[in-house]
């Protein structure tokens, strides 16, 4: 979530339109980050791209996640792509991490990339049918990750 301090108010996934009468911003583009959800069977959803350039001298509030720690896949799934924030202020690129608050001028550029989903399952790998299974339920999951984990613990005592 990003707040702008000129107005107070936070934007999220907005419309374009939307986003541009609220803030003193020019939206330069919103597109998918292709290529940014994880490998598996069922590939994880990719992120999007948004690159802001602020028409006024502003202050901004940046609060978001998994610019660290990649999304896991499941299941064998591959991991998708971490987030980025980026601020581009004469000719240098920054990357200001996940959660900050910084000022920009106009003509400055402020590019974030949400991170992209995991996958799921193994890619190559055969959908198992159960024996008496409705017709495309009969997948079977196997548990891996810090949910198995906490589990696998939870059952050992």
């Amino acid at each position: 979530m990003f707040t702008f301090v000129h107005t107070g108010l936070p934007f999220r996934i907005t419309d374009p339109e939307i986003l541009e009468r609220r803030y003193p911003v020019l939206l330069r583009e919103f597109s998918y980050r292709r290529g940014s959800g994880g490998s598996g069977k069922w590939k994880g959803g990719d992120g999007l791209v948004r690159i802001l350039e602020p028409l006024t001298d502003l202050s901004m509030n940046i609060l978001s996640e998994r610019r660290s720690h990649a999304p896991y896949g499941l299941a064998g799934g591959g991991a998708g792509s971490k987030g980025v924030n980026l601020v581009t202020s004469g000719g240098v690129t920054s990357n200001i991490g996940g959660k900050r608050s910084c000022s920009l001028k106009r003509g400055d550029v402020l590019i974030l990339k949400t991170p992209g989903g995991g996958g799921w399952g193994e890619e190559g790998e055969e959908e198992e049918e159960e024996e008496g299974a409705e017709e495309g339920a009969g997948f079977i999951t196997r548990a891996n990750g810090s949910l198995n984990d906490y589990s696998c613990i939870q059952n050992s005592n």
